[in-house]
């Protein structure tokens, strides 16, 4: 299956609130679409969450999200959920912000 977006790796912190509970973690690689959370958290595919990403301006950007698929003990992805242009346009400042393009299109 092809991916709709460019992943790229680009370490931040994540502030995550399941029906478990807060949790702190970081992401390792983030897209337009969504991202990989570095966790050995106990999650569930479908599991829906709020959470915050730390971005190198020193801001929380608020978003929201579900669990497509895990990897237990390592990590997880998660899709994000309707995303505002405000949302996606400070994710794209994120991106560039490490020298990547946003708007590279995926394979």
């Amino acid at each position: 299956m092809a991916r709709k977006y460019v992943r790229f790796s680009i370490p931040m912190e994540i502030a995550l609130a399941f029906s478990s509970g807060r949790h702190e973690a970081r992401v390792s690689d983030l897209s337009l679409g969504g991202c990989f959370v570095d966790s050995i958290l106990d999650v569930s595919e479908g599991e829906k969450a709020d959470f915050s990403l730390h971005l190198p301006t020193g801001q929380w950007l608020r978003l929201s999200g579900e669990v497509v698929y895990k990897f237990p003990q390592i990590g997880f992805g998660i899709s994000f959920i309707d995303l505002t242009e405000e949302q996606r346009s400070l994710l794209k400042d994120a991106i560039r912000s490490h020298g990547e393009d946003p708007d590279e299109q995926a394979d």
